[in-house]
């Protein structure tokens, strides 16, 4: 994502912000009156915007049509060269969402339906992401589990839900601690003992935080 706006996204704001101040929409009036929203986070939000917006009432309300059209051609046109969602851009994402402060799922499930860390389009494609490396670390599990010839219980010794708060838990703590679980799957014993709605334990599913996105 780039980091600056394009001049034709500026030249057009700029025309935007010549309309009488009662007609700002909060987010442009905030960009360019108070400069507390940055260049990043105001493309972000305009990629957002999509042509199924074009009946959006409050859009309408705050900006006049003939600006609202034109930046979301643009919008639209800055969509298609949106960042591949890739493992890193995923890891990057977790990053940003910072879950271990707070393991507050509901928090991050807002952010990723906010477009404050990616698009939503990019949020639904890392969904498939943490899905695909949920799996990867339970069957790292199994196999551990069986050429160890070790019991489950003993190991991690969780039902179904308890599993997957545990491995829906260490993908959101981040690249680094998904890693080293992977690499060495006794670390998730110490996950399952430790106490619960910890980092150092686990908490209630991150996974959750993906369902607001199902909602929109």
């Amino acid at each position: 994502m780039k980091n600056t706006l394009t001049t034709e996204i500026r030249e057009t704001l700029i025309d935007f912000m010549r309309t009488p101040i009662e007609d700002y929409s909060s987010l442009y009036y905030k960009y360019y009156e108070e400069g507390t929203i940055n260049d990043e986070d105001l493309e972000n939000h305009l990629i957002s915007w999509n042509s199924s917006s074009f009946s959006d009432a409050h859009a309408h309300r705050n900006i006049p049509p003939l600006y609202y059209y034109k930046i979301i051609k643009i919008a639209n046109s800055l969509k298609k060269s949106e960042a591949e969602v890739t493992e890193e851009f995923f890891w990057n994402v977790i990053e940003k969402l910072n879950y271990s402060s707070d393991l507050d799922y509901e928090r991050v499930g807002v952010e990723l339906s906010n477009n404050s860390v990616c698009s939503k389009s990019q949020a639904l494609k890392i969904v498939d992401i943490n899905n695909h490396l949920y799996n990867k670390l339970e069957a790292s599990m199994d196999s551990y589990i069986e050429e160890e010839m070790l019991d489950y219980d003993d190991l991690i010794g969780l039902g179904d839900d308890g599993l997957n708060d545990l491995l829906s838990h260490i993908i959101g703590l981040g690249k680094t601690e998904y890693y080293e679980c992977l690499n060495n799957i006794q670390k998730l014993s110490s996950h399952a003992l430790g106490k619960f709605d910890t980092v150092e334990g686990y908490t209630e599913s991150f996974n959750y935080a993906f369902q607001s996105l199902d909602n929109d």
